[in-house]
């Protein structure tokens, strides 16, 4: 409790390094990086959490909060996105933005985006996409009657490469 470990791959074929996070209060999943960067050293990370003093009735896939790390400052606490209420989410799949700042790191340019649904009356699901620099709510979009389950994955697939 209160430590995580990861890491990207490192060194020759087949080592991997470990490193410790701060993770102080959240339980986390479905680690996400920029899909432009996979396979490579990524400065930023995010990650689907949930305070470790969930709700009752708390099921597999409900998070209220996204978590960015800094990989280069592991033991700093994370920025952080908290949902609102009984707001909760699933993966919230990274974007990236048009134009890439080539003197910038790119794994922070560009949104997080998924579904956030409430736990009571009356049932209602948002579209969040998440500003990735500064993990503030960029924009939403209320799905009227429509409501997504806890847990929903997701893929962005841009249009063009």
């Amino acid at each position: 409790p209160g430590r995580g470990v990861g890491g990207p791959l490192a060194g020759e074929p087949g080592e991997c390094a470990e490193t410790p996070y701060h993770t102080a209060g959240w339980l986390m999943d479905m680690l996400i990086v920029a899909p432009q960067l996979l396979g490579q050293p990524s400065r930023y990370v995010f990650v689907s959490a949930i305070n470790e003093d969930k709700p009752s009735g708390h099921v597999a896939g409900m998070f209220n909060a996204i978590l960015k790390y800094d990989t280069t400052c592991p033991e700093k606490e994370p920025l952080v996105y908290r949902l609102q209420g009984h707001c909760y989410g699933g993966e919230f799949p990274f974007v990236a933005a048009r134009s890439v700042d080539p003197s910038v790191d790119a794994s922070d340019q560009g949104y997080l985006v998924g579904y956030v649904s409430t736990d009571e009356e009356p049932y209602t699901s948002q579209f969040h996409v998440v500003d990735a620099r500064t993990m503030e709510l960029a924009s939403s979009v209320d799905m009227g009657e429509y409501r997504v389950p806890y847990g929903f994955h997701g893929l962005f697939v841009p249009a063009s490469p």
